[in-house]
């Protein structure tokens, strides 16, 4: 519709430009129940309902499943007794909008992890120190969804705004582009929303969820996103939980850029040397350390 505008930029690779309104309706078809005509049971009991449509569109492990002379398609129940409903959800809102809501996601309590104060402390002073926080790059991957609209209630995959990018809003991960990926080759150029003064992160348990059901379900350009977020979220207290859910789920980017954050980290190799994680990481942690002194 006319000429681009002077500021116009080339879409990055993996983004293209669309409409804010088509971003909103993407959303509405997520909480619209009126249609729906494929009922999930979750491994808790819970029973959550979606799109035959946009499930076959999203994996081709779902399009056989609902296509073929199949239970599933008589029924058109699927019976997924290895994920919690949290994790599903998670998981169906990023195939349809690429948004998440943070009052979905379950506590995670005495888990080591980093928790939200903390997780802010550490980013503050790396900023004072003139550090990129380890998140960085997140939002360049997976921007805010909705931003148009200001929604600050709804969260990208990777946080929402601050005030600390170059004097302009911008992402508690990184800069935003202008681009905001819905779907695998659908995207809109924003404004950066009003800013907010701290982003939630998910918990890495359902992440490491979520990136598990897009392997089994073969959802590819959302495994690939995962596989970024997993690799910018190491760090001492998440290593044992990321490198484990790669090698289960044979994640060689997450596994290989896990070996080379321990070779560097004087912390886990103190846990190795005491044998302090469990038998199969000490196995894969082989690649980078010499073999403990009292097994030989």
């Amino acid at each position: 519709y006319g000429s681009p505008p002077p500021s116009f930029q080339a879409p990055e690779p993996g983004y293209c430009r669309i409409r804010d309104g088509l971003l909103q309706q993407w959303k509405k078809i997520y909480e619209d129940q009126s249609l729906k005509d494929v009922e999930i049971v979750l491994a808790d009991g819970e029973k959550i309902m979606a799109d035959s449509l946009v499930l076959k569109m999203s994996s081709p492990v779902f399009f056989a499943m609902l296509t073929h002379q199949m239970k599933e398609r008589e029924s058109m129940t699927l019976r997924i007794d290895d994920f919690c409903s949290s994790s599903f959800r998670f998981f169906l809102r990023l195939l349809y909008t690429g948004q998440m809501e943070p009052s979905e996601w379950p506590d995670e309590p005495n888990t080591g992890l980093e928790d939200d104060q903390a997780t802010e402390r550490r980013v503050v002073s790396e900023r004072q120190s003139g550090q990129q926080t380890d998140y960085a790059y997140f939002s360049q991957l997976f921007p805010p969804f909705g931003a148009a609209a200001h929604i600050p209630q709804s969260q990208s995959i990777f946080g929402s705004f601050d005030t600390s990018t170059n004097g302009r809003g911008g992402a508690l991960f990184g800069a935003v582009p202008p681009l905001v990926t819905v779907i695998p080759g659908v995207s809109v150029m924003v404004e950066p929303p009003p800013p907010v003064s701290h982003a939630p992160t998910p918990p890495i348990g359902i992440l490491l969820a979520v990136a598990a059901l897009s392997k089994k379900y073969q959802v590819e350009w959302l495994l690939a996103v995962l596989v970024e977020v997993m690799k910018k979220r190491l760090n001492e207290q998440t290593f044992e939980s990321i490198i484990s859910a790669a090698m289960r789920l044979d994640l060689a980017p997450v596994r290989l850029c896990a070996l080379d954050y321990a070779r560097s980290n004087m912390t886990i190799r103190d846990r190795y040397n005491a044998g302090a994680f469990p038998p199969e990481v000490m196995f894969e942690m082989q690649a980078v350390f010499p073999l403990r002194r009292h097994m030989t």
